[in-house]
């Protein structure tokens, strides 16, 4: 995989090694039995960012600062779990994050 950033090389490298070192972030969906509580009720540590909507939990995380475990574990010691998926970046969120990464060190050079 090869990506250009503003004519200069940014990434020239196998797509699942450009996956692991960029595409970091990840999301979880976790169905339930039965409506949700009030959604004030569950709380994940400050890095993860929570949607719930009838009896689905979303949960998007960096892998660098928790896992899928860490958010299956908390919903079950609230619910019951009746499936999970968990679904990494696809190759655009990876692509996009690479772009991020050269604006903000192009930033600090600055």
């Amino acid at each position: 995989m090869i990506v250009i950033d503003h004519g200069k090389l940014a990434v020239d490298d196998a797509v699942e090694n450009v996956k692991k070192k960029y595409g970091t972030k990840e999301t979880v969906e976790i169905e339930v039995e039965g409506d949700l509580n009030s959604p004030e009720d569950f709380r994940l540590p400050v890095w993860a960012a929570c949607e719930m909507e009838g009896n689905l939990i979303r949960c998007s995380y960096d892998r660098k600062e928790m896992n899928a475990a860490a958010v299956i574990q908390a919903v079950m010691e609230r619910y019951k779990i009746m499936d999970v998926k968990v679904k990494e970046a696809d190759i655009d969120d990876v692509v996009e994050e690479i772009y991020k990464e050269g604006a903000e060190i192009e930033k600090c050079a600055r």
